[in-house]
This record gives structure tokens, sequence and C-alpha cells, in this order.
């Protein structure tokens, strides 16, 4: 039986930071993803992912573009495979490589990173865009060194955009999220803390005018009962031996 192993020495844990469309600029709010039109086989059972059984798929081996697999081993099945993208965010160095297998660590924090990711865990992180969301992430990383050129393609966007770029493979990831990483518009503490006073001062005059506007309805509905006939009386007294 074919074995498929995945060398350790080159996984490198990684970190990022996922990017989103802009909805200012007829974004649709989601994250920036792209398929890759290859699949992979993966255990139908989550628990069997690091099985050795199942260790084709835990190397990440996938189809070649738009290939299939002729043959699926039981326990598994074809999953297609994406491309999210987002920005390094790791204080920590990253081991890059030359063409002489000479390794490098450098601090990339704020390159841009394409990771590869299996679709039913995008469509999970599809659903969750209103958050700021990390990908943390123990995979194999390849930086990329090309150079395309200057200038700009027939569709305008920029030739040399992906140059410094980095692909990740992940062995796995994992999903994190942060509300507390949202920046404001605020420049500084003295904006912050102007800011905070307008809103005091405004939410103050709401509730004085919400008070005065609950009086003013409650007078105006006493008086409109005071204007109107007395209601009938109801009932009768002789139930408590009055009038015997």
């Amino acid at each position: 039986m074919l074995v498929a192993r995945q060398d350790e020495s080159v996984i490198q844990p990684l970190k990022i930071q996922l990017l989103r469309t802009r909805e200012q600029q007829n974004g649709t709010g989601i994250f920036y993803h792209v398929p890759l039109r290859r699949e992979v086989l993966v255990p139908i059972d989550p628990k069997d992912w690091f099985n050795p059984h199942y260790n084709m798929g835990a190397a990440g081996l996938s189809s070649n573009i738009e290939g299939t697999f002729t043959h699926i081993p039981d326990g598994m099945k074809p999953v297609p495979l994406w491309g999210i993208l987002g920005t390094i965010v790791q204080e920590e160095p990253v081991k890059i490589v030359d063409v002489d297998g000479k390794a490098v660590h450098r601090v990339v924090k704020g390159s841009p990173c394409m990771m590869e990711i299996l679709e039913p865990d995008l469509k999970l992180i599809q659903e969750q865009n209103q958050m700021s969301l990390l990908l943390d992430a123990n995979c194999v990383v390849h930086f990329n060194a090309q150079d395309y050129g200057t200038g700009t393609t027939e569709d305008g966007r920029q030739r040399d955009i992906l140059r410094g770029s980095f692909w990740a493979v992940p062995q796995w990831y994992l999903i994190g999220y942060s509300r507390t990483e949202a920046r404001s518009a605020a420049v500084d503490a003295n904006q912050i803390d102007a800011i905070l006073e307008y809103a005091q001062t405004k939410n103050a005059d709401r509730a004085m005018n919400a008070r005065a506007q609950s009086r003013a309805d409650r007078a105006e509905r006493d008086e409109r009962r005071a204007a109107q006939p007395m209601p009938l009386r109801r009932g009768t007294n002789a139930s408590y031996g009055v009038g015997r």
C-alpha cells in the first residue's frame, strides 16, 4: 500500500488575518477567495484525519487542475480546494529557502499570503464575516520571488503584485476571531475623548427629551380621560351584605 508522509522539517507556523472585500467599492463584505480548480481527498470521519490509513489526504496531496481522482479509497471523499487571501500578522520570523537550499529567517509581517482551504471550511468562515478572523496554521510556506515585470496587465492589474507574496499549504489550521482588533476612525486619544464627550452629551439630551415627552404624554392622557363622561358603574354591593 502506498504510504505518504509529510516532511515535518518544512512545516512552520504561520498566522494570517483574512481580508474582506470592501462594500464601499461594490464588494460584498465577504473574504477574498478563489477556486483552485483542484480536489483533495479527506476522511469522511473528521476523527480519522491523522489516522495513518488516510495519510494520503493528510499529506495534502491534490488532483491536477481541473482533474478528478479515478479511484477514491473507502472512508474518504473528494473535497474542492480553494484559496483564501490574508495578511501575515505574526511577529516571529518566517523561514525562506533560496534555490541552493539555504534558509534565511525574515519578519514578513504585513505581507500578503494565500492559504489553501477546504470548501466546507471556507463556507463556514464566510458565514462569520462580521468578525475579524485569523487563521493560525502549521503549513508549508512558499515565497514568490518570480519577476513578473513592471506595468499593468490588460485588465488593469499591476504585473508585480504577486512578487514577494506567500503561499501556504496547511497541514492543519485553526480559526481564531477577534472583535478587539477592529479599528475605529479616531486618530488619537484626544479625538477619542472628544467623541465620547459628544456622545455622552447627546445621550443625556435624548434621555431628558424622552422623559419630558413621557410626562407630556401622561398629562395629555389624563386630560383626555377627565374630559370623558364617567363610565357606568358595574357590579352591586349586595354581595357584601350592603342594602339588605
